[in-house]
């Protein structure tokens, strides 16, 4: 099933968009070509209608926890599949995923908040962090 977003959801982030011979048809490509994934996925825009057409193929994923980057030359060489290194073992690689998977769940969540509201970081941040 493809993922698409409806056009009138769109239009209520983006004013350009608005055109009433559109509203409830798919934005997909209208969306992606002005936002980023993750946007979807943020509390502040759960009002965006996310919907499937049956029989379609996705072909756009959420990033998994821990994962690293597709992009080009994004992540050291070292963290692909099949890169020797003489420097970096396998234990290197499960540290690094390790520490990945604990940014995006506990202290990301918690630096989004914390730039919201101006407080310091939570102190379950913190004790997680010892």
């Amino acid at each position: 099933m493809q993922t698409f977003v409806r056009t009138a959801q769109v239009a209520l982030l983006d004013n350009h968009l608005v055109d009433p011979f559109k509203a409830g048809q798919d934005a997909t490509e209208a969306f992606y070509g002005l936002h980023r994934h993750d946007i979807i996925t943020k509390p502040q825009y759960a009002r965006l209608v996310v919907g499937v057409v049956e029989g379609e193929k996705s072909v756009i994923h959420s990033r998994v926890v821990g994962e690293l980057s597709k992009v080009p030359y994004a992540e050291p060489t070292w963290l692909s599949d099949g890169y020797y290194s003489p420097y970096f073992t396998e234990n290197h690689r499960k540290f690094q995923k390790a520490m990945r998977v604990f940014i995006d769940e506990v202290v990301q969540p918690d630096a989004m908040a914390r730039e919201a509201d101006g407080k310091p970081p939570s102190k379950s941040v913190i004790e997680a962090m010892e």
